[in-house]
C-alpha cells in the first residue's frame, strides 16, 4: 500500500495526537503509581505492619486491589471481584459435582494446563545465556521472539474463528509490513 503525501501527513498528525494522549495516560499513571505508593505506606503505619527492624512494611498492601476498592468506592465502578467470586463460587460448585462437565474434556484441561505450567520457563532460559550473550542481544532476542509469538498467536486465532465457523475477513496487507512503511515515512526507527 503506497501512501500519497495527503495521507501522511494525516498519519502524522494521528500519530503525534496518538503519542501525546499515550504519553499523557503514562504521566498520570505515574503520579497515580506515586500516589499508592504514599497511600499504601500511610495506610500500613496505621495498620501497624511493620517489618522486623521496626520499619513500615507498606509491600503488605496490595495497591491494585486498593485502586479498585477505590474505584468502587468513591468512582461508583461496578465491582468486579465480588461479581467473579459469586461466578467462580457457581463454576466450583458444578465442577464438583461434575453437573454438565465432560469428564474427558475437563481431564484434558487438566493435563494441558500442567503442560503449559511445566513450559513457562523462559526467565530460567534467559538466564542460562546471561554469561555467554550480551544483554542487549538477549534483551533484542526476546523482543523477536514475542513478536513472532503474537504473530503465531493470530494465526492460531485466525484458525480457531474459522473452526468455530466465524467469518473471518483475509488481512488485506501485511501489518508489519505496513508498520515499517510508515515508520519510514515518520522518521522512525524500530
Amino acid at each position: 500500500m503506497e501512501l500519497g503525501q495527503k495521507e501522511i501527513e494525516l498519519v502524522k498528525e494521528l500519530y503525534e495526537r496518538l503519542l501525546d494522549i499515550k504519553k499523557s495516560e503514562i504521566d498520570i499513571e505515574y503520579d497515580i503509581k506515586t500516589l499508592e505508593n504514599d497511600l499504601a505506606f500511610n495506610y500500613a503505619a496505621s495498620k501497624g505492619y511493620k517489618k522486623k527492624d521496626g520499619a513500615i512494611d507498606d509491600k503488605k498492601i496490595k495497591k491494585n486491589l486498593m485502586r479498585d476498592a477505590i474505584k468502587i468506592l468513591f468512582l461508583e465502578e461496578k465491582n468486579r471481584l465480588e461479581e467473579k467470586i459469586q461466578i467462580l463460587d457457581e463454576y466450583l460448585s458444578d465442577l464438583k459435582s461434575k453437573r454438565g462437565i465432560s469428564e474427558s474434556v475437563l481431564d484434558s484441561i487438566i493435563s494441558s494446563l500442567r503442560e503449559l505450567d511445566n513450559l513457562k520457563e523462559d526467565e530460567k532460559l534467559k538466564n542460562e545465556y546471561t554469561g555467554m550473550l550480551d544483554k542487549d542481544v538477549i534483551k533484542a532476542t526476546t523482543k523477536l521472539v514475542s513478536m513472532m509469538t503474537k504473530r503465531y498467536k493470530q494465526e492460531k486465532e485466525h484458525e480457531f474463528k474459522e473452526d468455530m465457523g466465524i467469518v473471518v475477513k483475509e488481512r488485506e496487507h501485511d501489518d508489519d509490513k505496513l508498520l515499517k512503511d510508515i515508520s519510514s515515512k515518520l522518521g522512525i526507527e524500530l
